[in-house]
């Protein structure tokens, strides 16, 4: 077990878009979510890195237990200044490619250095490592100077996922990361998917139920804010 969701709820305002959730993540497994649009299933993965945070009339109850780096964390009461380190540690890839200005590169370079900290000689090691993790390497090895928005979209995903995984991450989240892209290509992240569970625990969103089929150990079911059913 790598994470205990006991009695989760979050609420923005005055609406409670998750509803004393329980839940169990085991290492090194697909946990694919399903769900109606507005059920919860995003509001979930962005309490497993406190990303709600970022929305000032946000309000989380419950508790959220995480095993990183052999030490159990709970969420609720991590203060402020560990929220980067949290956020290395669970990663979240988003549905549509948030690049940053500049190049492939720069899209790289600038987490390691500014919030991971290395040198620049180990942000370019990290850099290529999180590359080949990605699949992506062979298709930009030769050109890491070129503006991150000329890649497909394809790439562009596998970019930013790339930038997720040169942090090192233990926990990955994935919001829907098929949705925008063709058939191909998307097959190409569903095989990339089954190859990173084999060291990292994944937590996924997808509204296609072959996907989570193919893809999720455990698959689970949101409706209006709760978990309905656990296969």
């Amino acid at each position: 077990m790598i994470g205990q969701i006991n009695d989760l709820s979050v609420r923005f305002g005055q609406t409670e878009v998750l509803k004393r959730v329980n839940l169990t993540l085991e290492q090194h497994k697909v946990h694919v979510l399903s769900g109606p649009s507005g059920s919860g299933k995003t509001t979930f993965l962005r309490a497993l890195n406190r990303l709600n945070d970022s929305y000032p009339d946000c309000h989380t109850r419950g508790q959220i237990q995480l095993r990183l780096d052999g030490q159990s964390l709970q969420l609720e009461s991590l203060p402020q200044n560990r929220l980067p380190y949290l956020r290395q540690r669970v990663g979240m890839v988003f549905q549509h490619p948030q690049l940053l200005p500049g190049s492939i590169a720069d899209n790289l370079m600038l987490p390691l250095t500014v919030v991971a900290g290395l040198s620049r000689a180990q942000a370019r090691e990290r850099m290529k490592l999180g590359l080949e993790q990605a699949a992506l390497w062979p298709e930009v090895a030769d050109r890491l100077d070129v503006a991150a928005g000329s890649l497909s979209g394809g790439q562009q995903q596998r970019l930013c996922l790339a930038r997720t995984l040169a942090l090192g991450p233990q926990i990955l989240l994935l919001d829907e990361p098929t949705a925008s892209l063709d058939p191909e290509t998307a097959l190409q992240i569903e095989t990339l998917i089954t190859t990173l569970s084999r060291r990292l625990t994944i937590v996924m969103v997808s509204h296609s139920p072959e996907q989570a089929q193919r893809l999720g150990d455990h698959r689970l079911q949101f409706e209006q804010g709760r978990v309905v059913s656990v296969r």
